[in-house]
């Protein structure tokens, strides 16, 4: 939400802003209200924004075609996809919307389109403008009555719609030389027509026609990449990355400077008489508000994180965290805020070097895994080590190869990798580096602050690398193995402790070695029941026994597919393609699995069902490309990070309650013709059997539920509906010790 790439402002004083995070909207009395495709936006980061002043409509396009209107009153979102839908060019982005004169004017990469908004019927679509090739790339519009300006890839294209079709080549005008329009032959980002003047920004700088050729315009500060006009037509509005220019009808200048840090991408300007009232949107600090063009900037900022990465997700009892990307280190990407997340009463608080001088002076970055123990967070990098936060007072340590014994990559002695954290059953927090000379096991003692390293345990073979770290309940090391490039080599099972006999076991995908359906192991879990599950390349598998791992035979060590409850599926085995990058346990089980490009799937707890699939296409998924996972088992939540930003699904399942005595079902009354999903029974054990009764004492279904709440699709055994009435709903534990009753009233 911080990076604001075009902005508008209503008749009603709001300003609405598109985002890479979606859109939101800024009034002064009450703040931002954002919106993302949970509430309706066909897909986040939209490429266009216009305002319908006439209906009070807010127009969107965006990079496949698609157009959506939204009306602030309704709050409803209506898609119109008649040029996503047309096949006729392989780009059919949009990139700028103007209105006029009740006209959508539709700027895409194949011509110009224009929109009937109240029918929303295509009036024309241009493609073929004058002398340029057919479909050229439309970056901006400008209108002077009749005739219409485009900037293009080629160049400028105009026409007038009173003395021509439009259709025609012939209609149009270039600036090829060959017309009226003088030389200028190149891609042209943005075109405005003010004070009867036609201006144009190009990539190496800001020219002006003056009727027989291009000169330079000498107004603008900086290469302009956005022309906007006042609402009144008297003040002409640049954007450059460095500075905004604000030009009168007398040609006197303004210029306002780049704000540190910022870098503008859009601005819009106010005239209320005597003030001139400026908004920029930034690249990277959000809204900026000028209450006059002399004052220093208000920074408005929604509430939220700095960055859309989230990795590694832990969650433990209330305690949420996440790290962000190793994608500075790990590529030299830039990106300022690549710090870790905290969630404190439902808002992600960040810390990075931009706002923590522990952190700072560290040039702290690159955060990728983390890990919860009883008084700390701890957070790994690629290449800065480990920063301990303590949880009360907010307190950073950063460890690394001057105060502890973790070792620098090879080819360094300071740059510190650490692939994986995670901790025990006694609270001490565990860490592996991704390469190290000798040693790339440690576990630390956060009470006595006292660390222990590990040399390489014999199957560990040169050129093998840790990238993931799972400790389950018996103190076994779960690490992922790889080469440099990341290239799966298999799977480390290792217990340090063991004083006799092997202490370590490499599985591999060799039937006899491992089974494991790939030997690039993304991510490793336990369940409740105490099996290990693995995550791969291509498919889940599981170890039933995973204490006879290093202990066991051969047999022992082979890890069981997921077989598929379907048999009549393709394959035998469930999800045994997919490419997993991240999975969690909720309360009942059951597993979420997170995949690159298949979204989400949640499968049941042997592994033989897919109880639900969330794609893009059936839900407000922001990507298919699942970073990360997280279950909050006192509230059911599920935190999925995407490789765009994060969202929360609440799931029926939660944790169970301890005891048991009037349930809570919702919603209650349920009418079959007001409610079309399931009703929801909270307040249960861990294992309960539920029985549905009519008030005289006839059974009318029974369901076996895990966790603390379930859903029931309100209808009998058969799956019919019921008739209206009271009916009693019974849980029983089936350990015979608790039992809750609750009622419910179904209107049919």
């Amino acid at each position: 939400m911080l990076t604001v790439n075009d902005l508008i402002y209503d008749v009603n004083g709001t300003v609405w802003g598109i985002t890479e995070g979606g859109i939101f909207r800024w009034r002064e009395d009450s703040g931002f209200d954002i919106l993302t495709p949970i509430n309706g936006l066909y897909r986040l980061s939209p490429s266009a924004l216009a305002y319908d002043q006439e209906s009070g409509l807010i127009w969107l396009g965006f990079n496949d075609g698609t157009l959506q209107s939204f009306n602030p009153e309704t709050y409803a979102f209506r898609s119109m996809s008649d040029i996503r839908r047309n096949q006729n060019f392989a780009s059919r982005g949009i990139n700028r919307i103007q209105i006029e004169e009740g006209v959508l004017y539709v700027a895409t990469n194949f011509g110009l389109v224009l929109i009937d908004p109240e029918r929303r019927l295509v009036i024309d679509s241009y493609v073929n403008l004058g002398r340029f090739e057919r479909a050229t790339d439309v970056f901006d519009i400008a209108l002077d009555g009749s005739v219409i300006y485009l900037a293009t890839s080629l160049g400028i294209a105009a026409a007038n719609t009173e003395t021509g079709n439009l259709i025609e080549p012939g209609a149009w005008d270039n600036s090829d030389g060959q017309g009226n329009l003088g030389v200028l032959n190149a891609p042209v980002n943005t075109i405005v027509y003010f004070n009867n003047s036609l201006y144009a920004g190009l990539e190496n700088g800001n020219q002006r026609f003056n009727g027989q050729s291009w000169v330079n315009s000498g107004l603008f500060s900086g290469v302009v990449s956005n022309f906007r006009v006042s609402r009144q037509g008297d003040y002409l509005v640049s954007i450059s990355n460095n500075a905004i220019t604000v030009v009168s009808t007398d040609e006197s200048t303004q210029t306002i400077p780049l704000t540190e840090g910022a870098q503008f991408r859009s601005a819009f300007l106010i005239n209320s008489g005597n003030t001139l009232e400026l908004f920029a949107g930034s690249r990277s600090t959000g809204l900026l508000s000028y209450p006059t063009l002399q004052s220093e900037p208000t920074v408005l900022r929604p509430a939220g994180p700095d960055l859309n990465f989230f990795t590694d997700i832990k969650i433990n009892n209330e305690d949420i965290i996440s790290a962000s990307t190793r994608a500075p280190g790990r590529f030299g990407l830039s990106l300022d805020f690549s710090g870790y997340f905290i969630q404190r009463e439902g808002q992600w608080v960040g810390f990075d070097r931009s706002n923590n001088a522990t952190l700072s002076q560290a040039n702290f970055n690159s955060t990728f895994v983390s890990a919860i123990t009883n008084e700390h967070y701890f957070f790994g990098t690629w290449g800065r080590g480990i920063a301990k936060h303590e949880k009360a007072t907010d307190d950073i340590t950063i460890y690394n190869a001057d105060n502890s014994p973790l070792e620098a990559v090879l080819s360094s002695e300071t740059f510190v990798v650490v692939s994986g954290l995670d901790s025990d059953q006694e609270g001490n927090l565990w860490a592996i580096t991704f390469q190290s000379p000798s040693r790339g096991l440690y576990s630390f003692t956060p009470s006595t602050r006292e660390w222990e390293s590990f040399s390489y345990p014999s199957p560990v073979m040169g050129g093998t690398f840790f990238l993931n770290l799972m400790v389950d309940r018996f103190n076994q090391m779960w690490i992922g193995l790889t080469d440099a490039s990341e290239i799966g080599r298999g799977l480390l099972v290792w217990d340090p402790t063991i004083e006799e006999g092997p202490q370590a076991v490499r599985l591999t995908s060799t039937q006899t070695d491992g089974n494991l359906p790939d030997e690039k192991v993304n991510v490793t879990i336990q369940d409740r029941r105490g099996e290990v599950w693995i995550g791969t390349n291509r498919g889940v598998a599981r170890f039933l026994f995973p204490d006879r791992v290093i202990r066991g035979n051969s047999q022992d060590r082979q890890a069981s597919f997921l077989i598929n409850a379907d048999t009549s599926a393709a394959s035998p085995f469930l999800l045994r393609d997919v490419h997993v990058t991240s999975m969690a346990v909720n309360a009942a089980n059951q597993k979420w699995v997170g995949t690159l490009n298949d979204g989400i799937w949640l499968i049941d707890e042997n592994g033989r069902n897919v109880l639900k699939h969330f794609t893009t296409e059936n839900s407000p998924l922001f990507s298919n490309n699942i970073t990360g996972i997280g279950v909050d088992d006192a509230t059911g939540d599920v935190l999925i990070a995407t490789s765009v930003g994060l969202l929360t699904y609440r799931d029926v399942v939660k944790r169970e309650s301890r005891t048991m005595d009037e349930l809570t079902i919702f919603p209650n009354p349920y009418s079959y013709n007001r409610n079309t999903g399931s009703v929801f029974i909270d307040g249960l054990t861990e294992e309960t059997t539920l029985s549905i009764i009519t008030v005289d004492g006839r059974l009318i279904e029974r369901l076996e539920t895990r966790g603390g709440r379930v859903e029931w699709d309100a209808r009998d055994a058969s799956g019919r509906r019921l008739a209206s009435g009271v009916y009693l709903i019974v849980a029983n534990d089936t350990q015979g010790n608790e039992k809750g009753v609750g009622k419910i009233v179904i209107i049919r």
